[in-house]
């Protein structure tokens, strides 16, 4: 048996993108990208991504209402990639407005990722 198929992994194992929700509900991805990352020396791409459509019974999202959104995510994240980094991971942080499943296609595209 030889190791192709694991050295294919771990070579198109480089990046994964982790999309979080911020409440907790993605730590199971989150914890399986770690043990991914910390094994193929991959980098984690934390995404979260701000869906106006959960805001559909008003036109736009107030910039205050945005603004705080941006802080609170940016700051969850940042506490994230700082227990990455105390574990050897390094990671990027993206946050960005717009329906989540095509952020995560475009994310996962800016990044070359071999894993979303």
């Amino acid at each position: 048996m030889t190791s192709g198929g694991t050295d294919e992994l771990a070579a198109g194992l480089k990046t994964i993108v982790v999309a979080t929700d911020l409440n907790g509900q993605s730590e199971a991805a989150l914890e399986y990208a770690r043990k991914l990352a910390s094994g193929y020396g991959a980098r984690i791409v934390l995404a979260h991504g701000l869906d106006p459509a959960e805001y559909a019974a008003v036109d736009a999202v107030p910039g205050r209402v945005l603004s705080g959104m941006t802080e609170q995510a940016r700051g969850a994240l940042g506490k994230m990639a700082g227990d990455l980094l105390r574990e050897g991971i390094h990671s990027h942080s993206e946050i960005r407005q717009g329906a989540v499943a095509q952020m995560l296609v475009d994310v996962a595209r800016q990044y070359k990722a071999g894993l979303m």
